[in-house]
């Protein structure tokens, strides 16, 4: 799935392209997902519902999550791009990595619920100049 954001000079288009989780559980490394998860994961990717946050019951998809992680940090997908230099013409590859307070967010698992501990976000990015922006520096893509 993709995504396009804006940031200043260019457009972000963003393709998810898989996740890594540990929990909050003596258990953590040997939890399996459920397979429901899995499923919802293999046929809608990034828009798959699959994070829950506890207080609401709401799901998340891993771009509402990323939606999420960029509000609460403050930042933007910009400030996770590799130094100048080191984007490639055709993008570039991520690893955003999201922490969790114990209690706030869960995912479905074999054994049942369990809470997030960390996340990684994998996530490959492209770059576009805006048409009404002319690109300067080394981000010209």
């Amino acid at each position: 799935m993709s995504n396009e954001r804006i940031g200043g000079e260019f457009d972000f288009m963003l393709h998810h392209i898989g996740f890594e989780a540990d929990y909050h559980h003596p258990d953590s490394g040997n939890l399996q997902l459920s397979r429901q998860t899995v499923d919802a994961y293999e046929n809608e990717k990034g828009d798959a519902e699959i994070f829950f946050q506890n207080a609401t019951g709401e799901g998340f998809s891993s771009q509402h999550l990323l939606d999420w992680f960029l509000t609460q940090t403050r930042t933007t997908i910009a400030d996770y791009l590799p130094p100048d230099g080191k984007v490639k013409k055709g993008g570039c590859y991520v690893t955003l990595p999201i922490k969790f307070q114990e209690g706030h967010f869960h995912m479905m698992t074999a054994a049942g619920a369990a809470d997030l501990k960390t996340l990684k976000l994998y996530v490959r990015i492209t770059a576009h100049p805006r048409p009404s922006s002319r690109p300067t520096g080394p981000r010209a893509v």
